[in-house]
């Protein structure tokens, strides 16, 4: 007696698994609007939300106004949200913050379908950015900015547009440590910052986004100072005449009395560091310690600017140039 099945069953197994694939590649093209989990196709409608239901909360002192939000999904895997803010100034289009979720697989045949994305999420390199301006500021003198700035949730990358009145920022982050940072399920969070307004600095329309807070599923989503590990080196975005040297053997280090040799690894702690603790570039905690230490020699006056804002950097340059 053998195990092999009788010659009808063979046939109707054959027939079977070439109908499962015709099924399979007809739906293929269709991956894009299926949601995999729910097994049936999913809409790609608009929904308008309240200003109440927005993922995001600004500071109770912040003068801008939410005036209407809406959210839209591509299966259970990915939705956008789209929070328009009050525009002050007569140019077409709209302030606001997008943001857009992807949220990690949570079985197997939607970790086994290859779904088209929506859309991609972009690199933000050069020039997609400098043809992104053109088209979002036609008629303003457009900048990206090599400073990296800092919000609740990491490092963020931004650009300027003004015409010596009207000044507008577009800020853009992408956080994807989803192990550290992200709600749970969540793979990505994206979000874009576009504000214009008169008569205003660049830093002034941005302190909105830095001090938003946002909030999914009800929770507050934790601000982290590990933004420099995920998104880039704190030194990213600083000019090369003010990097620290850098050798095979050497760590990068800054002349003391300012700060001691960088011998060690950046490490997920985050603490102010300790008198005898070595100050690494790439911690924020450090970073800011180091800008205070600057600040303390009297290279310059006011708040921090930030991690290596302009006038930090000015003066790591001027107390560089000060011991040669």
């Amino acid at each position: 007696m053998t195990g092999s099945c009788p010659a009808p069953f063979r046939k109707l197994w054959a027939v079977k698994a070439a109908m499962l694939l015709g099924l399979l590649s007809s739906t293929a093209g269709c991956t894009r609007w299926y949601d995999p989990e729910a097994m049936v196709p999913t809409t790609q409608a608009w929904q308008r939300i309240s200003p109440e239901q927005a993922p995001v909360v600004f500071a109770r002192d912040a003068s801008a106004v939410i005036l209407s939000a809406r959210r839209q999904t591509f299966g259970r895997l990915t939705e956008t949200y789209e929070i328009t803010l009050e525009n002050p100034t007569v140019l077409p289009g709209e302030n606001g913050i997008r943001m857009e979720v992807r949220r990690r697989p949570t079985s197997m045949l939607a970790s086994l379908t290859t779904l088209s994305e929506p859309f991609a999420t972009p690199r933000y390199d050069e020039k997609l950015m400098n043809s992104r301006l053109q088209a979002e500021f036609p008629t303003l003198k457009t900048k990206i900015e090599s400073d990296l700035r800092q919000n609740r949730y990491g490092l963020y990358s931004y650009a300027t547009a003004t015409d010596g009145y009207v000044t507008c920022v577009l800020a853009w982050q992408v956080i994807d440590d989803y192990s550290r940072m992200l709600p749970p399920n969540f793979a990505l969070l994206r979000t874009e910052y576009r504000f214009c307004a008169p008569d205003e600095k660049p830093a002034r329309l941005l302190a909105l986004f830095d001090r938003a807070t946002l909030f999914f599923g009800g929770h507050m989503m934790p601000e982290t100072d590990m933004g420099a590990g995920q998104l880039g080196r704190i030194d990213a975005g600083m000019p090369v005449s003010l990097l620290p040297s850098r050798s095979a053997s050497a760590a990068r280090t800054v002349s003391a009395p300012v700060a001691r040799a960088i011998s060690e690894p950046v490490t997920r702690v985050m603490s102010e560091p300790d008198d005898d603790q070595t100050l690494d570039f790439s911690n924020p905690a450090h970073a800011r310690t180091m800008q205070r230490l600057l600040k303390d020699l009297g290279l310059y006056d006011g708040q921090i600017d930030g991690i290596w804002g302009p006038k930090s950097r000015q003066a790591l340059k001027d107390y560089r140039k000060s011991i040669g």
